[in-house]
């Protein structure tokens, strides 16, 4: 074999720069490092986005720091796909500390005018939004002309309660008259209004991701904007995103909204306070949700009596998601509702305490679906229709896990499989329409505890499905009443719940009697 005179020590590095090189093209990484915006209250924001999707398209990693600051500025990030790139660099869109900085819908407002009524004060009102409308209608959804409304007010950080007329007003209300076009305030009686803050929402959006991929949004709070069908943060047609401890507070629809989108990462998040929604979705895929609360959602909704679609925690269409040390507590609407053709969910090690309505709300889907190393507790029924299960609701469920939970002390049932009518639901991908009925639930080493004389452990209304398919064994069940199974409207004992459905063979039954 002929030898290269003067050593071959210069090949080692120049294959290994090779090798790296295609594989940082193969995953859309570059040598160069990233490209630093500094962020404050009066910049450009959306040129300053468009400007970062520029360099991301040529291939470089983009970081966007926030200066700490209130932002009142809508700006829109979208992507410039690159064929060259199996996958876009990384933009980054983070605040150094949260709690510094803030976006907001809400300006202050001064130059306030008393009225001839005491108490009661005026302002020129511009923002014309009007009713919304209702676009549920043809679902047979009634939406109150209260929820149809987008217009939020603070006083003192106090939000006040939205009326639809001049005669409604009392103390720690307001009313926005359209055709006089101006804007009623009436405070809470003990203020000092001289001192007041008055703040307005003007703004309906605040940051839109659409068509972005590998975007990652860090320590930022979305706060008090208003209108209807909004949202605080939305995030459409997307990909690879994470939202990492952010924050959403006091808005008037949706904090977080993300649909027709894939590979969705929401870690270490709060959304409390919103007027309809803190989080939820549609056509998702490849979700994980870790380390997020949901609290005190649904406020507008809980004002006019409506728990209805989509009031609450909702996911529609949802694939692969996965719901690790998620809490939702004292929602004025379902806990988490899951609907139509969801597929490959995993909730585990999860709260749902405290919610109006239902804990858990499965609807509508093959699964499968695992709920897992869980506490459903105290939640309540208080919608006068079909949602009348406080614990976990199950209709038109297929292919249930539920293993090592604790559901107890829900005022009513804490298991309910009431299917009023099977679903028919379209499957995008297949083109075709599937009939749905809730069928195939495995129940394995649950507590589930009916602590007051109202509550039973499981109700079921049209369930022969869901009777002659489950597999339940190794639980515990406890009950103040001997009869705490309702099932085809009969009232059963334990033993009977056995003899009937064959199952719980292992199982064991404690009333206050002892255990069984």
């Amino acid at each position: 074999m002929a030898k290269v005179k003067g050593g071959l020590g210069w090949l080692g590095p120049l294959l290994l720069g090779l090798c790296l090189w295609a594989w940082g093209s193969s995953v859309g990484l570059t040598q160069e490092s990233a490209v630093i915006f500094h962020i404050d209250p009066d910049s450009d924001l959306q040129a300053q986005f468009n400007q970062a999707a520029t360099i991301q398209h040529q291939g470089q990693s983009v970081q966007l720091r926030f200066a700490p600051g209130i932002y009142r500025q809508t700006a829109t990030f979208q992507s410039q796909p690159n064929p060259t790139f199996k996958h876009l660099p990384p933009v980054i869109l983070r605040a150094e500390k949260l709690g510094t900085v803030i976006f907001t819908g809400a300006d202050l407002w001064d130059s306030w005018q008393p009225t001839p009524s005491p108490g009661i004060y005026q302002h020129p009102w511009p923002v014309q939004w009007g009713f919304s409308g209702n676009p549920w209608a043809s679902y047979d959804i009634d939406l109150p002309l209260l929820m149809q409304r987008g217009e939020l007010a603070w006083v003192n950080e106090h939000r006040l309660q939205p009326v639809l007329t001049y005669p409604e007003l009392q103390p720690g209300t307001f009313q926005v008259d359209d055709e006089q076009g101006n804007i009623y305030l009436a405070p809470p009686a003990d203020l000092d209004w001289p001192s007041a803050r008055v703040k307005i929402s003007t703004r309906r959006n605040g940051l839109t991701l659409d068509q972005a991929e590998n975007i990652t949004l860090q320590n930022l709070i979305f706060e008090k904007y208003g209108g209807t069908f909004t949202g605080a943060l939305t995030i459409g047609r997307s990909r690879n995103i994470t939202v990492d401890h952010c924050q959403f507070y006091d808005n008037n629809w949706t904090g977080l909204n993300i649909n027709e989108s894939q590979g969705m990462t929401i870690t270490n998040v709060i959304s409390a306070d919103n007027g309809m929604r803190g989080l939820g979705g549609a056509f998702i895929s490849d979700l994980t949700i870790k380390n997020v609360e949901s609290r005190g959602n649904n406020w507008r909704g809980h004002l006019t009596g409506y728990y209805d679609w989509d009031a609450g925690e909702k996911y529609f269409y949802l694939r692969r998601a996965t719901f690790t040390n998620y809490r939702a507590i004292d929602n004025y609407a379902a806990g988490l509702w899951l609907d139509s053709d969801y597929q490959n969910i995993i909730v585990d090690h999860s709260q749902f305490r405290g919610n109006a309505v239902t804990g858990l709300f499965i609807e509508a889907g093959p699964g499968p679906i695992t709920i897992k190393n869980s506490i459903i507790t105290q939640n309540y029924s208080i919608a006068p229709n079909y949602l009348q299960t406080p614990g976990l609701f199950g209709w038109a469920a297929e292919n249930v896990t539920l293993e090592n939970n604790i559901i107890a002390g829900n005022l009513g049932a804490q298991i309910g499989v009431r299917d009023l009518y099977v679903r028919n639901i379209e499957i995008p991908e297949e083109q075709k329409t599937v009939t749905f009925v809730s069928r195939n639930w495995r129940l394995q080493n649950n507590w589930l505890m009916a602590t007051q004389a109202q509550e039973s452990l499981i109700s079921t209304l049209n369930a022969e499905p869901f009777l002659t398919t489950i597999q339940s064994d190794g639980n515990h069940w406890f009950s103040y009443e001997e009869k705490s199974f309702r099932i085809q409207g009969q009232a059963l004992t334990f033993p009977e719940w056995q003899d009937q459905t064959q199952q719980d063979q292992k199982s064991r039954f404690f009333s206050l009697d002892g255990p069984g």
